[in-house]
């Protein structure tokens, strides 16, 4: 289940997310694909 942390992430003009398990613990993690030259990010779920 995901829950709204209350934070935010900046503006990185962020067009697209896709959630899996990216480092295999077993639970989600995000990537952020963004525009404007700026570099895609990984989000890991720790």
């Amino acid at each position: 289940m995901l829950v709204d942390s209350g934070q935010t992430l900046g503006t990185s003009n962020s067009y697209g997310v896709a959630f899996g398990d990216m480092d295999g613990d077993g639970d989600l993690d995000a990537f952020v694909a963004n525009t404007s030259g700026k570099a895609d990010t990984v989000w890991l779920n720790q």
